[in-house]
């Protein structure tokens, strides 16, 4: 089995990745394309390994439905 070169993981139908499939083709890239309607996406595990969750992993206690995103940006001001 080959493993692809490149992962996308995105919302569909989504036309950058359909660019982005076209300029593999022609490179010879093998590109695995993840991914399902916005509205879904909500319900998927972001990681190396997307994949849609189960109805068990969608609790209020599990690790994978406790989602955080913590940004810090420091700009100097002089």
């Amino acid at each position: 089995m080959q493993y692809p070169v490149l992962r996308v993981f995105s919302y569909l139908p989504n036309p950058r990745v359909w660019k982005s499939l076209i300029a593999a083709r022609l490179r010879d890239v093998d590109v695995e394309v993840i991914g399902d309607k916005p509205g879904e996406l909500s319900g998927w595990l972001w990681d190396f390994n997307a994949r849609p969750l189960a109805a068990h992993e969608l609790t209020a206690d599990s690790p994978h439905a406790q989602g955080k995103a913590r940004f810090c940006w420091n700009v100097a001001q002089d």
